[in-house]
């Protein structure tokens, strides 16, 4: 069901996903290594997609983190908004982005890009996957303590 994953944090993940940034930092939490943008910064990872199929983006964030607001885009077409502001408490959560058909069509790879909100963070991002749209709830189902 995973069509492809980003490691973020890992030099070799990100490059191998055409990383780009400005203004953003990594680091490490609990063994687990993250990548946020900061004050209308942003990064991106290239992604492979099947324009074939209804795909989804899953996100892993950390609950305790505040202060984040930020945009999703797919090729520069927003596709979702996200804030996180300190819940839930002491766990890792996922969020499934469902990419329009219409952005996929015809391509076999996507550019994803975090773009913080002014004053704001965009992640800590610890993890991102593309999979089949159909098997999104297997993903977003269990949050995983720390």
């Amino acid at each position: 069901a995973t069509l492809d994953s980003v490691q973020p944090g890992f030099q070799q993940s990100e490059v191998e996903h055409g990383f780009q940034s400005v203004n953003s930092e990594s680091g490490d939490f609990r063994d687990r290594k993250w990548r946020d943008a900061r004050s209308g910064g942003w990064f991106s990872y290239q992604v492979a997609v099947d324009s074939s199929k209804p795909v989804a983006l899953i996100a892993t964030y950390l609950g305790d983190d505040l202060n984040r607001d930020f945009d999703i885009l797919v090729d520069s077409n927003p596709i979702a908004t996200q804030k996180i502001d300190g819940s839930p408490r002491n766990k890792f959560f996922n969020v499934a982005y469902e990419i329009p058909p219409s952005i996929t069509q015809g391509k076999s790879k996507v550019t994803v890009r975090f773009q913080a909100k002014a004053e704001a963070l965009a992640g800590g991002l610890f993890g991102l996957r593309v999979v089949l749209a159909p098997s999104v709830k297997q993903f977003t189902e269990s949050d995983a303590p720390f």
